[in-house]
């Protein structure tokens, strides 16, 4: 073996042990910085608890007829308005937004013989804040009023939407009336109103406005925290 050869083969050792200190090297420098930290990182969740509370039996009119907003809404007879309340519970910076609706219950198939269910436009309701007896929702008609899902999964109406930040309770009034007219802007009438000369094919008058006579309307209020919970910012 001569001289060069021997240089090759002394070269080619050195790189392989290079090659070989390298990977160690590198092995040792991983595993000598995989280290666990000790400073703790914690979320402390807050608690929101809202409850509703009916206050009165609920509005029950018998035999009601129309009377005009400003009646309805001076009305004293206790079963001529709804009193309910939400308390809300709220611990650490965190908002709230709850939403009032009402929902129509109304079940044909429950309803005596006789008696057929009262069209919505029909019919009008006001919701007051009970403790300063301030407006929320004014004299409306039912059939006007923004249509929502609810939080029982049914169709409701949003009378009102509020968002809380600190623990408090909130009381309402609700009303709901027969009005004199009607959305559809007619006289509302207790009786059938038929044509005085145009005839159907049998000989019939033509019904021109049906009357609300023995028909009925039952409501619920539905209350629901949205699913839109923040924190508060208290940075000016």
């Amino acid at each position: 073996m001569n001289s060069k050869s021997s240089e090759k083969i002394i070269i080619s050792i050195f790189i392989v042990l290079g090659l070989i200190l390298s990977v160690v090297g590198i092995s040792f420098a991983f595993f000598a910085y995989s280290k666990e930290g000790k400073v703790e990182n914690t979320i402390h969740s807050g608690t929101l608890i809202l409850n509703f509370n009916e206050h009165t039996n609920g509005i029950r009119l018998q035999n009601a007829f129309p009377i005009s907003d400003t009646d309805a809404l001076s009305a004293i007879d206790v079963n001529s308005y709804f009193d309910f309340s939400v308390d809300y519970t709220i611990v650490g910076q965190t908002s709230l937004t709850y939403e009032v609706d009402i929902v129509d219950i109304t079940d044909n198939s429950l309803i005596q013989s006789g008696i057929t269910k009262l069209d919505s436009k029909n019919l009008k309701i006001a919701l007051l804040d009970n403790s300063t007896k301030n407006t929320i929702l004014g004299p409306s008609y039912f059939s006007d009023v923004k249509k929502v899902v609810s939080g029982n999964g049914k169709e409701g109406y949003k009378l009102y939407e509020k968002v809380v930040t600190t623990t408090g309770s909130d009381q309402y009034r609700l009303y709901m009336w027969i009005p004199e007219i009607d959305a559809s802007g007619n006289k509302v009438s207790m009786i059938d109103i038929f044509s005085q000369t145009e005839k159907n094919e049998d000989g019939s008058f033509v019904l021109l406005q049906k009357g609300i006579s023995n028909q009925t309307f039952s409501v619920k209020i539905n209350i629901q925290a949205l699913d839109t919970a923040s924190l508060v910012n208290n940075n000016k």
